[in-house]
C-alpha cells in the first residue's frame, strides 16, 4: 500500500523533524481545509491511505523541534491530534 505523493510541502527552511496529525479525512478538500484553519506549523502535507477499502486523507502539520512544540500545536486543535 503505497501513499500518494503529499500535495502540500514544508518550506524549505523548516526546520523539525515532528509532525502532528490534525485528522483523517474523506476527501483531499476536507484535509486541505482543515490544514488551512490551523496555522502556525513551518509546513504542511497530506498523506493518502487505504483502510478498511476506504481512501483517507491525512492531514499533517510538520516543521516541529520536538514533541513539546507538537503538542503545544496541538492544545489548539480541536480534538486533538497525533503526535509523530
Amino acid at each position: 500500500m503505497a501513499a500518494a505523493a503529499p500535495t502540500l510541502r514544508a518550506p524549505a527552511g523548516a526546520r523539525g523533524s515532528v509532525s502532528a496529525q490534525i485528522g483523517a479525512f474523506n476527501t483531499r478538500a476536507q484535509a486541505e481545509a482543515a490544514l488551512a484553519r490551523q496555522p502556525g506549523a513551518a509546513g504542511k502535507r497530506i498523506e493518502e491511505v487505504q483502510r478498511n477499502g476506504q481512501t483517507l486523507y491525512r492531514a499533517i502539520a510538520t516543521g516541529f523541534p520536538d514533541r513539546a512544540a507538537a503538542q503545544s500545536y496541538c492544545s489548539g486543535v480541536s480534538g486533538g491530534c497525533i503526535i509523530r
